[in-house]
């Protein structure tokens, strides 16, 4: 992307050039399976046709590293709980290999164990593409117990006002905000 305008890029473009937002609510697709709302999405990407043994074999491989049982791609996308929506997202990110991804408060709605299970692929994410840069929004501090970022910031009306390392979320977290 470098410093190119992307502003007034459709969504599609903007995915063709790397970037993916994750959302804090994903829209539900009824009928639709996993399987083939990834296939169709993989191929968007890499404007071109796509095998289906191919396909399936990319798709198994991200689905055993990232802990997630095959069946789950035959699916339909509607009904999901919000630890499924969760995975769903997380196969997204290893399947379609974005270059920066926006995780918008990946940890909302999530128990203990699939805020564990959405870390674990962030951090399998990160091992298997270690040149992706990742923004995490959140305003909890629990994911930080699982995650360790690079950097942390705190932003106030669309203006980054202060930044550090986690020790800055620590302490937020125990003192409250301050400027």
């Amino acid at each position: 992307m470098g410093d190119q305008e992307i502003v007034h890029l459709s969504p599609d473009k903007r995915a063709q050039l790397g970037l993916f937002l994750v959302f804090q609510y994903p829209p539900e697709i009824p009928g639709v399976t996993v399987f083939s709302f990834l296939k169709e999405a993989y191929r968007a990407l890499v404007s071109e046709a796509v095998l289906i043994e191919d396909f399936t074999h990319k798709l198994y491989a991200a689905m055993t590293l990232l802990a997630i049982d095959h069946s789950f791609a035959h699916r339909a996308f509607d009904g999901f709980s919000g630890g499924e929506k969760k995975k769903f997202e997380m196969l997204q990110l290893l399947l379609l290999e974005p270059k920066i991804v926006i995780l918008d408060e990946i940890d909302s709605g999530l128990d203990v164990d699939a805020l564990q299970a959405v870390c674990a692929a962030i951090q399998t994410i990160r091992s298997q593409r270690p040149l992706i840069s990742i923004l995490l929004i959140t305003h909890y501090i629990k994911i930080l117990h699982y995650l360790v970022p690079d950097f942390v910031h705190v932003m106030k009306n669309g203006i980054i006002t202060t930044s550090g390392n986690q020790d800055l979320a620590h302490r937020i977290d125990k003192q409250g905000f301050y400027e």
